[in-house]
């Protein structure tokens, strides 16, 4: 479809409607008008051959299908048709009064809590619950971040369930008191569920705050923007992070590409000693790691160790994570692990110098202690503990303590673990 074929009104029709239909209103010149109970919101709008509409409003993208017939747009937020032919087909959508006030529910709601069915995985307690007209959208008033029922979907990977709530009308970015989307705790298949029916983690909505959020997010025109306004391309956050470090990270290479033609060095370090190819390399971004080393990173950096008795280079993590592919790759150009460097008399950086009493002698894993904990890996958090990480160290993501996570998962061993070795029981998540 052609862009002057979508030119006009598009008004929202079907049971997504709430408070009136929202209105689309296209025009030529690829801008496009978005009307919500009477507040216009400006956009811009591709057609992507051969039936995708993409929107960008309001700091978001929104993506829609254009029906063969050409009347008729479908999105995640809902579906529209063209000014024209929206009343004959709102009369056939809703066409009685008993309609709009149905009986209420005769079904009774489970004992277990929506919440809790949607935690565990029991779909057919959620499915009483939605036939006794319960609240898909209610904040779990017994949860310290009150959640809504796709959230604990969303962190339990019940992915049918996820399916079933948004079928259902569940809001897919709804937020929980620490800002954070069901798509900040999900994974694998569920993550790609979400991520379909529009899903944006919790920080895609404070993109415009610092190129730092934008670039962890993935959100492009977020991050031109910041770099349009004059953003320093190589600022660091509180943990030292670069912008490029955490596109890095988080495999935004079309970031990283505008962020390193805006000059943002490739080789710079955080408080760890961890340049944006040690990010790639753990992460096993292939591509990220193609393109660093295009624009000259180095192959042998070398992180401050970690526990370690020699430094890590970025071969050290594609290795230990199994990235063979990526080793291979850094090897080609001259990658060598940090023992390998150490054997062949060449310098390393030192790991600095532990304050007396003599520094742990194990070795901490690869996976972060808040990882550990979310993850429920106590084995990790055990060798953590001994090789001296700090228990009490915030999450670059949301600022929570491992202690935090542990009370969250509700797991009583870590907890205890934690408290025993030194952890604050009063720190505050920022």
């Amino acid at each position: 479809m052609k862009a002057n074929l979508l030119k006009g009104k598009w008004i929202e029709f079907g049971d997504t409607v709430r408070d009136g239909p929202e209105t689309w209103e296209f025009h030529e010149n690829g801008t496009v008008d978005i009307i919500d109970e009477g507040k216009k919101m400006a956009g811009k709008y591709d057609v992507i051959p051969p039936d995708t509409v993409s929107m960008t409003a309001f700091g978001t993208t929104i993506s829609a299908k254009i029906s063969k017939s050409g009347d008729e747009i479908t999105s995640a937020f809902g579906k529209y048709k063209k000014e024209g032919n929206h009343q004959t087909e709102s009369k056939s959508v809703e066409p009685v009064a008993e309609a709009v006030k149905p009986e209420p529910p005769t079904a009774k709601a489970p004992d277990i809590s929506i919440h809790e069915a949607a935690w565990n995985g029991n779909i057919e307690a959620v499915k009483q619950h939605i036939a006794a007209g319960t609240d898909l959208n209610a904040k779990d008033a017994e949860s310290i971040l009150e959640q809504t029922p796709l959230h604990n979907a969303a962190n339990g990977g019940n992915k049918e369930i996820a399916e079933l709530l948004i079928s259902k009308g569940a809001e897919v970015n709804a937020k929980d008191n620490d800002g954070q989307t069901p798509l900040d705790w999900a994974e694998g298949e569920t993550d790609a569920i979400l991520r379909k029916h529009g899903g944006k983690m919790g920080d895609w909505f404070k993109a415009g705050e610092s190129i730092h959020i934008a670039a962890s997010v993935g959100h492009i025109e977020a991050v031109k923007q910041h770099l349009t306004d004059g953003a320093d391309v190589n600022a660091n956050d509180d943990y030292g992070w670069t912008p490029l470090h955490l596109a890095a990270e988080n495999d935004h290479k079309e970031i990283a590409e505008q962020l390193i033609a805006k000059g943002a060095d490739v080789n710079v370090k955080d408080e760890s000693g961890y340049t944006p190819l040690h990010n790639a390399a753990f992460e096993g971004h292939k591509e990220i790691v193609e393109l660093l080393i295009a624009k000259g990173a180095d192959m042998n950096a070398k992180d401050k160790g970690l526990g370690s008795v020699f430094a890590n280079t970025p071969l050290d993590y594609a290795v230990d994570e199994g990235y063979t592919d990526i080793a291979a790759l850094l090897r080609k150009h001259g990658g060598k692990t940090g023992e390998e460097l150490k054997a062949a008399g060449k310098p390393t950086e030192p790991v600095a110098e532990a304050a007396k009493p003599e520094p742990p002698t194990a070795k901490a894993p690869y996976i972060s202690i808040q990882d550990a904990v979310f993850t429920e890996n106590i084995e990790a958090v055990k060798q953590h503990i001994a090789a001296g990480t700090d228990v009490n160290a915030k999450s670059s993501r949301n600022g929570s303590t491992p202690l935090a996570y542990a009370a969250y998962k509700g797991r009583k061993e870590i907890v205890e673990l934690l408290i025993a070795a030194g952890a604050d029981v009063n720190a505050k998540v920022v």
